[in-house]
């Protein structure tokens, strides 16, 4: 159930002309959050697993709304979805993701960040032009290392359509990675065919994966697959070291959760990462005679 200002509202509870109108408020207030930053972009640092380094983070979206308080994505993104509205928002949080890419850069401290694409905007032709453009001018700038992940969902819907957008966004600089795999149709046989460069495999796999033999069958299965086909492997949803070191063993190429680290401002993810990197450097020295 969807918590909203601190309350459990339920579409029971409102009744669907509360509903609308909660709607209607998300869309009015979105333009204005934007500029104010009541909406703003969080980073979830990601793990190399071969040598243990941050090497990313996926931008995760926070909203902090005047009059609502705290806005889950899982309220918010699915009305800018039906309402046709989730491009103002992903191009927003793209253009903050090449903006610190850049910065990074400059510091020499490149990183890989992921912004998260609906599966609607792949046919958005609008949306892919600007998207492209975006990249491209970012890149002359100096920025660099952005995936781009997109929903299981989306490959399936118009195949065709989306091996062509995908080569485009590959051809602009993006790294593509396929988002939630595990909780749709797809196969990894399926995706072959695509311009992808990596599988995300949903936390609902992983949760319980150091418990669970079935879970463990599954993620090894699924990495082997995906390394024969010439996929990377992100597992999600990782919360304990047993299940970091299970994932080593399988093979994972890189992982992502709270045990490696919360969500976070882009001043904490760098000092974040000048702390991990200050850790391995440590790690690597001789011990004294």
């Amino acid at each position: 159930m969807p918590c909203r200002r601190g309350i459990d509202w339920s579409t029971s509870a409102l009744g669907l002309q509360d509903e609308a109108q909660f709607q209607q408020q998300i869309l009015g207030e979105l333009d204005d959050a934007m500029e104010t930053d009541a909406i703003h972009v969080v980073f979830q640092p990601k793990m190399r697993l071969s040598d243990r380094a941050i090497y990313g983070a996926e931008c995760l979206v926070r909203w902090d709304s005047p009059t609502l308080g705290r806005i889950s994505p899982a309220d918010f993104i699915p009305i800018l979805e039906t309402k046709g509205q989730v491009s103002d928002l992903t191009k927003f949080v793209l253009a903050k993701a090449l903006e610190r890419s850049r910065e990074a850069n400059e510091a020499g401290r490149p990183v890989q960040l992921a912004v998260n694409i609906s599966a609607q905007l792949l046919s958005d032709a609008a949306f892919v032009d600007s998207a492209i453009a975006m990249m491209e001018e970012a890149h002359r700038k100096g920025a660099s290392g952005i995936t781009l992940e997109v929903t299981e969902s989306a490959p399936l819907a118009d195949p065709e359509l989306a091996k062509t957008t995908l080569r485009r966004l590959t051809d602009a600089g993006a790294r593509i990675s396929i988002d939630d795999y595990g909780t749709g149709q797809a196969t990894l046989n399926y995706l072959q065919g695509f311009p992808a460069q990596e599988i995300k495999l949903d936390q609902s796999f992983v949760r319980d994966l150091v418990a669970n033999r079935a879970d463990r069958i599954m993620v090894q299965s699924t990495i082997d697959l995906a390394h024969a086909l010439s996929f990377d492997i992100v597992a999600e949803g990782v919360e304990d070291a047993a299940t970091i070191e299970a994932l080593a063993e399988f093979g994972c190429d890189y992982v992502q959760g709270w045990e490696i680290g919360k969500p976070m401002d882009w001043a904490d993810f760098v000092e974040f990462l000048k702390s991990a990197e200050a850790a391995q450097t440590l790690a690597a020295k001789p011990a004294a005679a």
